[in-house]
């Protein structure tokens, strides 16, 4: 058995902390490594530091995500336009077809431009109203459960406005 140990090959590192010189089999120094290769990737994991990519790339997926998700919304009702511009709720007075329409603008028309990441910021304004409007004066006085989606969108839309669209975007391409 002795003999199996002294015959692997032995790294060049040597261990003095004990006063005793002696090998450190190969074998050994690459479990060590791959063990420390291992915390590095846990601490980078559990780590509070951030890089632009990340944020980039999260905004990316915000975008696509919130934005396209908003566009399967309001489509039926760019398609349906006509059959729904007179029963729309008008929770603003200001008309039933006009409450469609600015609907419309905002879920199809600023979604496009959310996720390509094109004047993001200002499509996000009227998406962060349409969301306002539907959260606080439609269901306004329904539980919150029946909210929750759309104040989802609101806090993803809020997020989009005060971040920005992130380098993977038409606005971060002709920025810089």
């Amino acid at each position: 058995m002795l003999s199996s140990f002294f015959s692997r090959p032995v790294s060049n590192n040597v261990d003095n902390s004990n006063g005793q010189a002696y090998a450190i089999p190969l074998s050994c120094e690459k479990k060590a490594l791959k063990a420390q290769k291992t915390l590095s990737n846990m601490r980078k994991l559990f780590s509070t530091g951030y890089s632009n990519g990340a944020v980039s790339f999260s905004m990316l997926i915000v975008r696509i995500v919130f934005g396209g998700l908003i566009f399967l919304h309001g489509w039926p009702k760019l398609i349906n336009f006509s059959a729904k511009m007179h029963s729309f709720s008008d929770p603003l007075g200001v008309g039933s077809k006009i409450s469609l329409g600015l609907t419309v603008f905002a879920e199809v028309f600023c979604a496009v431009f959310i996720v390509l990441g094109m004047l993001t910021r200002l499509a996000s304004i009227p998406l962060i109203i349409c969301m306002s409007v539907i959260t606080f004066v439609i269901h306004g006085t329904k539980p919150l459960d029946e909210r929750e989606l759309p104040i989802m969108f609101l806090a993803a839309f809020v997020t989009i406005l005060f971040v920005g669209p992130g380098k993977f975007s038409i606005d971060g391409a002709v920025g810089k």
